[in-house]
């Protein structure tokens, strides 16, 4: 009995020892398996942290893009404004020169109308054209 005890001890002691030995290495392959996931996440965050910069840095970029397009527009928009203000003022000038030209040529046709009909009364004729074409007196 006490050898079939012994055994028996032995036996147990035995399927302990492996039991132990299975566990220690499952523990080791989760341990390990640990710091694999704790290392990658390590690097994951470092990785987003960096493309959380780079999108900072791409946003402030496109708001001074942005930015400098509306200004370029806004002074384009007010260079289109002074031409089109100069462009105006040129027009009516043309517009004002037209009417006196206008003016000028009606005043012209009135006076030669009233020249054809002797009534001409411009400084470049003479006194005697004036009444026609007689000559003065004693000729």
């Amino acid at each position: 009995m006490e050898e079939e005890h012994k055994r028996e001890t032995e036996q147990l002691k035995h399927s302990s020892e492996m039991s132990i030995n299975a566990l220690e290495n499952k523990l080791s392959h989760v341990l390990v398996q640990q710091a694999r996931d704790e290392a990658a996440m390590k690097q994951l965050k470092s990785e987003l942290s960096a493309h959380k910069a780079h999108i900072d840095m791409l946003g402030s970029r496109l708001e001074q893009v942005t930015a400098d397009v509306h200004l370029q527009y806004k002074n384009e928009i007010q260079d289109l404004r002074d031409v089109i203000s100069v462009e105006q003022e040129e027009k009516k000038d043309m517009h004002r020169k037209l009417q006196n030209a206008g003016k000028r040529v009606e005043d012209h046709e009135d006076e030669a109308g009233r020249a054809a009909k002797g009534f001409h009364v411009g400084p470049a004729r003479g006194d005697a054209e004036a009444e026609g074409d007689e000559a003065p007196e004693g000729e």
